[in-house]
Parts: C-alpha cells; structure tokens; sequence
C-alpha cells in the first residue's frame, strides 16, 4: 500500500511540476526571481556608497547581510548546480545530512573558484577585469562540464561492476562542479575591485557564497529524499534508476559544454 502511495504521489508532484512549467506560473516565478536580484543589487551598491562617505561598521553589517540574501536568490534561479547535484545524489542514494553537505559544499565551491578566479585575474591583468573574466570564465566552465561529463560515465560504468564508487566520490564531485564560473560572483567582486574596495569585495563574495550554500543544501536534501521514496517504492529498478540518474549527470555536463 505504501509504495502504491509513494508511487502516486511521485505521479502527482511530476504532474503538477509539468502544470506548473506550461502556465505563465513559472515565467512569473522567473520574472520575480530576476527583478528581486536587480533589486538586491542596487541594494548593495547603494549601501557601498553609503560606506565610503561614513565608514561605518553597520554600512559593512548590511552589505554582508544584502550579499547573502543576494545568494539565496540567485541560486534559487535556473542553473547553479541544482539539476547535477540533485541526479548525484540520487545515484549515490544519498539523503539526509550526507545530501545537505554534498549541495553545501557544491555552493561552496561554486563561490569559492568564482572568487579565486575574479581576484586572481584582478590582479594578473593589472586591475582589467573585462574581457579576460568572460575568457578565463569559459575555460573553467568547459573543463567543469567534460568532468561532470567523464564522472557521470564513471558511476553508471560502476553500477555494471557492481561496486561502490571510491569514498572520495563526494569531494570530487563537489568540486569538479564548482568550477562553473558563477555570475553574481563575478558581478558582486568586480563592483567592489573596481571601486578599490578589495576587503568588501572579499566580505561581500564570501557571504553570496554562503547564501548559495544553503539553497544548493537545501535543493539536494528535497532530491535525496525523493530519491530515497522513489528506491523504497521500486525497490526492484534500483540499478535501473541509479543508471539513470548517472547519465543525466553526463547530460547536465553536456548541455552546460554546448551553453559555453
């Protein structure tokens, strides 16, 4: 009765996900994710001229705190890692507090290489930021994707072996998918380098990081749970739907090259 349940349900939510996508409901959603992230950004522009005409501690409290939000916006929106952590952590079987640090830690180094990378080439352009972003940005893009690609193979090859993919699995994963550049990133830490403020453009960057921390968290503890429903209903299509999950990996990494 309980997997009949589960089943229906899976059934229901697909349906109403498929509903939901047809009508001007998720356009809407979209539109009002994008004039929230405008918002926000002004936001914290307006607060940077705040503190560099006082200096005060609280103009640094508020562009911490509107970088964060800015974060769990952002990622909130299409991309960011979502769709490929969530088919990892199905193929894994992985729910609960494991999911929670798999997304967690994807967000951070999604942030984190995006970070690396605005300052590193910040400084070894001599402060030109323009072009040479875009240009090292689709570099690490490209490698990022033919990983997820290449590591995508390799658990769908595993589950054939019949043999657990190596422990490390989570940290290269985490990682290999981080690499793909993030714009608010760029957009926060260029703001603040431009106007010679490098310590804010740290502060600032390390908290829309945090922020996409949690909502990448929390995407991949909702699709390990679903996961885990789906593997306790059909407890017969496990290797058919851990095979599967693999390949949307490979798929996520493919489509991702072809954006780049």
């Amino acid at each position: 009765m309980k997997k009949i349940f589960a089943a229906l349900l899976a059934m229901a939510m697909a349906a109403v996900l498929y509903a939901l996508y047809k009508s001007n409901v998720w356009s809407g959603f979209l539109s009002h994710l994008t004039e929230m992230q405008y918002s926000l950004r002004s936001t914290i522009t307006g607060k940077a001229a705040e503190y560099r005409a006082t200096g005060s501690s609280k103009g640094v409290f508020l562009i911490v705190l509107f970088s964060f939000v800015y974060g769990l916006v952002h990622a909130a929106g299409p991309g960011h890692n979502k769709a490929a952590v969530s088919a990892y952590t199905v193929s894994r079987g992985i729910s609960g507090v494991k999911a929670a640090f798999v997304g967690a830690l994807s967000g951070m180094f999604h942030g984190l290489m995006s970070m690396c990378l605005v300052f590193g080439v910040y400084y070894l352009t001599d402060m030109h930021l323009s072009g040479a972003i875009d240009s090292y940005g689709n570099v690490f893009a490209s490698v990022s994707s033919v990983s997820l690609i290449l590591f995508g193979l390799y658990l769908f090859a595993a589950s054939f072996r019949k043999q657990e993919p190596r422990k490390e699995g989570n940290l290269i994963f985490t990682f290999i998918s981080g690499m793909i550049p993030c714009p608010a990133t760029f957009t926060v830490g260029t703001f603040f380098l431009a106007v010679r403020m490098p310590v804010m453009a740290f502060a600032g960057t390390l908290a829309l990081t945090l922020g996409m921390m949690v909502t990448t968290s929390l995407a991949s503890v909702t699709a390990g749970y679903a996961g885990k429903g789906l593997f306790s209903s059909f407890e017969d299509k496990y290797q058919l739907i851990t095979r599967f999950s693999a390949l949307c990996l490979s798929f996520f990494g493919v489509l991702l090259y072809l954006m780049h």
